[in-house]
């Protein structure tokens, strides 16, 4: 993984974020735009991740967004840069992420 952040400037851009289809149901009120987070009640949302066969909730947020950012430091640091992120990250940032 090193290896690949190595040759690159500090500001390239080493993660980008996915683009997720469009919900297929608009009125499904749990449904998020960002991978791992799960909304829950009114106004909180679950950072969840899953390892191998089990969930791993990583917390609970006010904001939407913020859980998707949650999720995505635990995915870098798990699965290192073959990941599917929410945000895009610099290499600044990942080595920022991997040192924490």
């Amino acid at each position: 993984m090193f290896k690949k952040l190595k040759d690159l400037e500090m500001n390239d851009v080493v993660l980008t974020a996915r683009k997720l289809p469009e919900s297929t149901n608009p009125n499904h009120k749990r449904t998020s735009k960002y991978t791992g987070v799960i909304k829950n009640g009114k106004d909180a949302w679950y950072s969840v991740m899953n390892i191998d066969t089990f969930r791993c909730y990583l917390g609970t947020h006010n904001e939407e967004a913020i859980a998707g950012n949650i999720y995505d430091i635990a995915q870098i640091q798990c699965k290192g840069l073959d990941t599917v992120v929410n945000f895009s990250y610099t290499k600044a940032q990942i080595l920022a992420i991997l040192m924490e």
